[in-house]
């Protein structure tokens, strides 16, 4: 990390430093060296030295900022005054044998020594009198009308200041917000060792292979190191990519991956562990992202390769999904998420509703004003949660309706307006609702929690209405063909197979991460993922936010109760019409095949086969073992019990 300094307080702290030596040496301090500097001062200055000690005072007032007249104002006074005295030290009789060789021309310069910088001072601060005032009379001028009427050109500048201003009217209630002080702002700048060693095998490997390259930059991130090659011409990528275990046998190092060719540049980036993994504290990115002046919905991702901060705003996105094995970060990102969250926004910004079946993680912002409902832990109560928000997500679009706007940003613009018209409304705030594991809800109810999340998706953004899926088993019964289409924005940790990694980000690489914040991020407007070590947020640290916002939490919050709904229970499809025929036929010749209904029914595979499904769902024939024929459960004689 490093350390600015500024170089005027530098400079004030030696002046005073060199006066303090200069003023020891002048009582006979310091020993030898002191009268040596005492004998130096009197015979260059004399008894003016005291003159240069006040200059030394005035130098160090003026850099640490106590006096606003510039020193040199003084200094050239001082030289006038060092040329008056003729026997005054080594300065004083060079220059008054130099004043004079002038004659009576003299006089003029020592008039000019000392009174020229008044003249100055007095001249510069009547200019910026004369300066001052045409602003103070353009500003006097503008009318409000000028304001609101926008060029074509500053329609987006201005519709992001006017947004600003919501958010500012919103804020003004009693509400406080946690102070940057409760997060860790350290940075540890990381260590560079054998970056040219491992350059120069990288490309002696590949020589050894017949792939002849050029080294290109290399870039220092704080979980890998990604060193570029530009292959020679007529070199094929894919044979590059093949060489990963080979790259890695060269340099001792595992898992290398291989990124070809970077997006926006002609290279080919190798991407290897760095020995020692310096952590991304998410307070040290707050401090440096001017975070209070963001959106209410901005986030951080982390810290790329690069070293630049990349963040995302769910507004945009406008949905999140998260995908990562156990271990691999992905529960802390949703903290440093929500953190976020709780640093830049109040209750009336932003509402949220947090379920986590885990019941260990979510469980601990229990209390805070922000929760619509505090954290849902059971699955009957988060059907519930999902029909609420849908209700809400209706009821917002029945609000624009009569308020003639298309959504949440243009009601509250139109709600500020008519605020300063003395109108008793309300704003509108943003919910943003995370689920930490989906699934474990998708096995309770799958289809109905599925049809649930694809309605939002694809309706609840102009409501400012968000979701945030997590899972750790991206498995195509979790995440849906409907669920994917309709989430771009996606998140890949860590996973075990490169099988799960193409169910998140269609292709492979998520499983040669190294898990601990390690991920690959892909937004709607990035062409590729990008590998990016996400911030960091301690146990301590969340809770010294939740307990803030805990003392703040009073009872005219409004809160829903989330009611428990049972999941809907598929209904067994029966309504074949040839059904009952082939319940007959199985029943009475105790035979259950799919070429026997073919035979008997006159029917295709298809429908045969089907039959059998329905058969063994109604508990009629056993599954199939094998190639074993299925066993009749049910006896001829009680055929008409059914």
């Amino acid at each position: 990390m490093k350390i600015s300094l500024n170089p005027k307080i530098l400079i004030g702290s030696f002046s005073f430093l060199l006066l303090i030596f200069f003023l020891l040496a002048e009582f006979s301090f310091f020993g030898l060296l002191g009268k040596l500097v005492f004998y130096f001062l009197k015979a260059t200055f004399g008894f003016l030295r005291f003159l240069v000690y006040f200059l030394l005072v005035f130098f160090g007032f003026y850099f640490l900022g106590l006096v606003k007249i510039h020193p040199g104002y003084l200094v050239i006074p001082a030289f006038g005054i060092f040329g008056f005295f003729k026997n005054s030290g080594l300065l004083s009789k060079f220059l008054n044998k130099f004043f004079s060789f002038l004659g009576d021309l003299r006089f003029f310069l020592w008039f000019l020594f000392l009174f020229f910088p008044l003249i100055y001072v007095f001249s510069k601060e009547k200019l910026n009198l004369q300066k001052i005032q045409p602003i103070k009379i353009k500003q006097e001028k503008i009318k409000p009308k000028e304001v609101i009427q926008v060029t074509h050109q500053e329609v987006s500048q201005k519709t992001k200041e006017f947004k600003d201003e919501i958010f500012q009217e919103i804020k003004t209630r009693k509400w406080r917000l946690p102070p940057l002080e409760f997060l860790a702002r350290n940075f540890n700048t990381v260590k560079e060792e054998n970056i040219k060693a491992n350059a120069l095998l990288i490309k002696q490997t590949l020589e050894n292979f017949g792939i002849n390259v050029e080294l290109g930059p290399i870039w220092v991130g704080p979980t890998v190191t990604q060193y570029t090659v530009k292959p020679a011409q007529g070199t094929k990528i894919t044979k590059i990519k093949t060489l990963a275990d080979n790259l890695a046998l060269s340099l001792a190092s595992h898992p290398i991956r291989i990124e070809a060719p970077i997006p926006g540049e002609s290279l080919v980036g190798i991407e290897v562990p760095n020995k020692e993994r310096v952590p991304v504290n998410l307070g040290w990115i707050l401090e440096n992202q001017n975070y209070k002046k963001s959106h209410p919905l901005t986030f951080y991702l982390g810290l790329d390769l690069r070293g630049q901060v990349q963040a995302a705003n769910l507004e945009r996105l406008p949905h999140l999904l998260i995908c990562g094995a156990t271990g691999s970060g992905k529960s802390v990102f949703i903290h440093t998420m929500i953190s976020t969250f709780l640093m830049r926004n109040t209750p009336d910004i932003l509402r949220l509703i947090l379920i986590d079946p885990k019941r260990v993680e979510l469980s601990n912002y229990s209390g805070i004003p922000h929760l619509i409902a505090e954290p849902i832990l059971e699955a009957k109560k988060t059907i519930g949660a999902f029909k609420w928000l849908i209700e809400e997500m209706e009821r917002r679009y029945q609000i624009f309706l009569d308020f003639k706007v298309r959504d949440i940003n243009s009601y509250n613009s139109k709600i500020l307006r008519l605020k300063k018209e003395k109108k008793d409304l309300s704003f509108m705030s943003y919910i943003v609702m995370i689920i930490d594991e989906l699934a474990d809800l998708m096995t309770v109810a799958g289809k109905e929690i599925e049809s649930y999340i694809v309605r939002l998706t694809q309706m609840a953004r102009a409501t400012g209405i968000h979701l945030v899926l997590a899972t750790q088993r991206p498995s195509v019964e979790v995440i849906t063909g409907l669920i994917k289409a309709n989430i771009s924005a996606r998140i890949a940790f860590q996973v075990s197979s490169s099988v799960d990694s193409r169910i998140i980000l269609d292709y492979s690489g998520a499983e040669k991460l190294l898990g601990s914040g390690d991920m690959l991020a892909l937004m709607p407007d990035w062409t590729k993922a990008k590998r990016i070590q996400s911030p960091y947020i301690s146990d301590s640290e969340i809770k010294k936010i939740v307990k803030f916002w805990q003392k703040q939490t009073s009872e005219d919050i409004e809160k829903i109760e989330i009611k428990e709904a049972e999941p809907k229970i598929e209904q067994t499809e029966t309504e074949d019409e040839l059904y009952d025929e082939a319940l007959r036929l199985v029943v009475e010749s105790q035979k259950a095949s799919t070429s026997f209904l073919q035979r008997k029914l006159k029917i295709g595979y298809a429908r045969a086969a089907r039959l059998l499904d329905l058969l063994e769902q109604n508990g009629i024939v056993s599954p199939q073992e094998g190639s074993k024929p299925r066993k009749v459960l049910i006896k001829p004689e009680d055929l008409n019990n059914l």
